[in-house]
């Protein structure tokens, strides 16, 4: 009998490389630490939202049943209240904990990317999966499109569904064969990444795709329908958020053409944006009535068309080509405009997740370049890239310090855009900036005629200018364009109360109440009145 001959082991790659990824993420994206919480969703989510505030039965059963502002995110609400139990409201913390993410993200990215390209390019050098993988995980977490997610306390959840979706990814990668633990694992993850955001939903199908390539196992269809009812769910809850806060757009204002005009434009803005991240904003912001013939969206749409001919026809020739771009799309296609959310067409964190396949893609054209030119060399001009794109994060980073700084650099890129002027407008007059505040909210009302909270805010500046007059023609028009805002009612009943009618102010707080019943401000206004009137009672 032949002695057992021992097959030497592969040697256990250094973890030095993931250590230097995170190090240059973490340098690149540490000026967050001295910005301030922004008035854009921040202060809703956050610094105004006492209800996350803790880990008991009470926060807890909250964050597990909330639809705040829109979203199902229990994991996200679970991850504001440790960083308020560690910092207070302190935004340095919350900052800290969405940086730690996105480094802790850009290891994942590498990790994945040395597993992927080993698999299809067996014959490739652990130094050069090790520079290829590197590279990808860069790309992925320096590139500007990368800042909003990091910067915006309010987008974590595209950082934490992002760190659960790599880690099911990982799972799934690490025995692919294999029996549970490792396939119960993948589905844990995937879970909790819907449990942050349900933005990588179409995991099961991204498996499949790695299933084919780079794993050359075939389409294991049928171990991944358990995957079908947490997506199910997901895209439920997803949807219920949506039309609690009325953010979601019917068919008859948002129509099928309309949506795949979105999608096409959707699915060349990031991919044009990654080759040129030039002009990026905060917000894009486009009224749901556009014309889906313009140029702008019929010319997306023939580049995306010539995008997907060309994979196809080549996809035995390049598969990574071919597969790359369904994964791209499996990944965007919640933000594809097929559910319409809003009035933006597109978003910077939009990109988090699907442009990893992307990253990946760059970082495994690496491997041919590698063997045929030192590595040196290679290694020098991808370093090349990489200062130009840190340093375009750190530029755009600097957009994102204070409320002010970013409404402007919305509004330096497209001055017509309404509700970034309104917010400027809130921003202005905090600071006492009166005649600075009315004037972004006539610019405001002049590009959108139709814009209610506008209105209001223009008329509460006026209010406490004292031009009572001009301030209740603003409220009046508030109520005609949207009677389901309360402010108007309060600011209208503090009209009537200075004018001493106080039983025509009751009125107007009762109806601000019937309208939203947590309006502390308007309770709070109508027992100063009360205690006013009484006292003029008794002077009298």
């Amino acid at each position: 009998m032949k002695p057992k001959v021992k097959t030497p082991e592969q040697p256990r790659p250094s973890s030095w490389p993931a250590v230097a990824v995170a190090v240059v993420v973490l340098f690149v994206f540490f000026p967050i630490l001295k910005h301030q919480f922004v008035s854009w969703d921040d202060d809703g989510f956050l610094y105004l939202n006492p209800f996350f505030r803790g880990l008991g039965w009470a926060q807890l059963r909250w964050m597990f049943t909330t639809f705040h502002h829109g979203p199902y995110q229990p994991i996200v609400w679970l991850s504001y209240a440790v960083d308020y139990l560690l910092w207070g409201m302190n935004p340095v913390g919350f900052h800290l904990t969405s940086l730690l993410l996105h480094a802790a993200n850009a290891v994942l990215v590498f990790l994945l990317g040395r597993r992927l390209m080993r698999s299809a390019d067996s014959e490739a050098s652990e130094s050069s999966l090790t520079i290829a993988a590197a590279v990808a995980a860069l790309i992925f977490a320096l590139h500007p499109l990368r800042v909003e997610p990091v910067a915006w306390a309010t987008a974590r959840r595209d950082l934490m569904s992002g760190t659960f979706f790599l880690c099911a990814l990982l799972s799934y990668l690490r025995s692919p064969e294999a029996a549970p633990p490792w396939r119960r694992w993948t589905f844990v993850f995937y879970v909790l990444s819907l449990l942050a955001k349900p933005m990588g939903i179409g995991l099961p199908l991204v498996l499949l795709v790695l299933d084919v390539y780079p794993l050359r196992r075939g389409l294991q269809w049928r171990e991944k329908l358990p995957y079908l009812f947490p997506a199910a769910v997901a895209a439920a809850l997803a949807w219920r958020g949506q039309v609690v806060t009325g953010a979601a757009a019917s068919s008859e204002v948002f129509g099928p053409l309309q949506r795949v005009a979105q999608a096409a434009y959707a699915h060349a803005f990031y991919l044009a944006k990654t080759v040129w991240p030039a002009g990026l904003a905060p917000m894009y912001e486009h009224l749901l009535h556009f014309d889906p013939f313009a140029p702008l969206f019929l010319t997306a749409g023939a580049l995306g068309l010539a995008l997907a001919a060309t994979a196809c026809v080549f996809r035995r020739r390049w598969p990574a080509l071919w597969f790359g771009w369904l994964s791209y799309v499996v990944l965007l296609a919640p933000v594809l405009g097929g559910v319409k959310y809003g009035t933006q067409l597109v978003a910077d964190r939009y990109s988090y997740l699907p442009c990893l396949a992307v990253s990946l893609l760059v970082g495994g054209l690496l491997l041919p370049a590698l063997r045929r030119w030192p590595q040196r060399r290679v290694a020098m001009v991808a370093g090349v890239l990489l200062l130009a794109l840190g340093a375009a994060s750190r530029r755009q980073l600097s957009y994102w310090r204070d409320s002010e700084r970013l409404y402007l650099r919305v509004l330096a890129l497209d001055p017509h855009q309404a509700t970034a002027r309104n917010n400027l407008g809130l921003v202005l007059d905090a600071k006492g900036r009166t005649e600075e505040a009315l004037e972004q909210y006539r610019l405001a009302l002049a590009d959108r005629p139709r814009y209610a909270a506008a209105r209001n805010n223009f008329g509460a500046v006026l209010l406490k200018s004292g031009r009572l007059g001009e301030a209740e023609v603003q409220f009046r028009e508030a109520l005609a364009l949207d009677p389901s805002q309360s402010d108007p009612y309060d600011n209208l009943a503090l009209i009537s109360a200075s004018r001493r009618r106080y039983d025509e102010a009751m009125e107007l707080f009762a109806a601000a109440l019937r309208v939203n019943p947590s309006d502390r401000k308007a309770a709070q206004n109508r027992d100063l009145v009360l205690r006013i009137r009484a006292a003029e009672a008794r002077v009298r």
